[in-house]
């Protein structure tokens, strides 16, 4: 996978405090109180730390096997990734009625050009009412609170919305070029982030964008 989603501190002693500040500070926009409790979020972390796949993934393509419009936006992610000395975020992608992709939730690793479905769309969840609008890819957008913080405390976690914020853009500009349109929808924070299976209390959901073709 991608080294620059290593998260190669591990979480200790050291960072508590900061992390502690760290969520003081997002709780003023967003309610967490639900990320600090760890009996919730101890399992269902699907991916680890590294951001490895696990063994036996469902599927995987080539970013060459998307349509040419779809493999464009990709391009522009890896570009974007290339520019950076380290990554403080980590994107889920939903897919969802791709021509020649099967539906589901992948993790991409960008050094081999590769889309990994580890995670199928249960739609008997009630939190998956929120991908039943017309769409064809969502990115999710996480902010790896552990290893942002860990390597520059609360200036990693500002870097790591920083970075969000500029991905963001560059996709959007890809987008307006292009036959696609996007929207940010509104999720539940805990059951949204488990139902991609991620752990809540290492990542933090911060945006998504909705992208179809016109």
């Amino acid at each position: 996978m991608n080294r620059k989603f290593s998260c190669q501190m591990p979480y200790n002693e050291l960072i508590k405090n900061p992390i502690e500040d760290v969520l003081k500070f997002y709780q003023t926009t967003v309610k967490i109180n639900e990320f600090l409790d760890t009996k919730k979020n101890e399992s269902n972390n699907i991916i680890n730390e590294y951001w490895e796949l696990p063994d036996g993934y469902l599927k995987s393509y080539k970013f060459n096997e998307f349509p040419e419009n779809f493999k464009l936006i990709l391009e522009n992610f890896k570009l974007f990734l290339c520019e950076k000395d380290d990554i403080y975020f980590c994107p889920i992608f939903i897919f969802k009625d791709i021509t020649n992709i099967e539906n589901g939730i992948y993790s991409l690793d960008f050094m081999s050009n590769t889309a990994y479905k580890f995670k199928e769309i249960d739609s008997t969840l009630e939190e998956t009412m929120y991908l039943k609008c017309t769409y064809n890819m969502g990115i999710v957008y996480f902010l790896k609170l552990e290893y942002s913080i860990g390597k520059e405390l609360q200036q990693g976690f500002i870097d790591g919305l920083l970075q969000i914020g500029g991905i963001y853009d560059r996709v959007q500009n890809c987008l307006d070029k292009s036959s696609f349109t996007s929207e940010s929808i509104t999720v539940p924070q805990q059951q949204f982030t488990k139902m991609v299976g991620v752990s809540c209390r290492e990542q933090l959901l911060i945006a998504n964008q909705m992208i179809k073709e016109k």
